[in-house]
């Protein structure tokens, strides 16, 4: 079977983050979730410690959610991927 998944958000990114070694990551991971337009958030491995998906209805509105995930403590570098194409 299949599972189509519908949104009417206009504006999907991944947030990519590294973070400072010395915070909890499971103490930034819960305040990442309180942000508004953060969907889910992934504890990883790699070069990325943690990956937030955001939705949102445009650009201007992804601005001021990565502002606030910049902000949090603990947080050290991020980079962001903006998704194109649902396939």
């Amino acid at each position: 079977f299949t599972v189509e998944v519908s949104t009417n958000f206009g504006f999907i990114s991944l947030v990519l983050l590294n973070t400072h070694t010395q915070e909890s990551t499971d103490e930034i991971v819960k305040q990442i979730m309180k942000i508004e337009g953060v969907k889910r958030v992934y504890e990883t491995t790699g070069e990325w410690d943690v990956v937030a998906y955001v939705l949102c209805n445009s650009p201007k509105e992804f601005n001021i959610i990565i502002e606030n995930i910049r902000k949090l403590k603990g947080v050290n570098k991020s980079t962001s991927l903006t998704v194109l194409n649902v396939l």
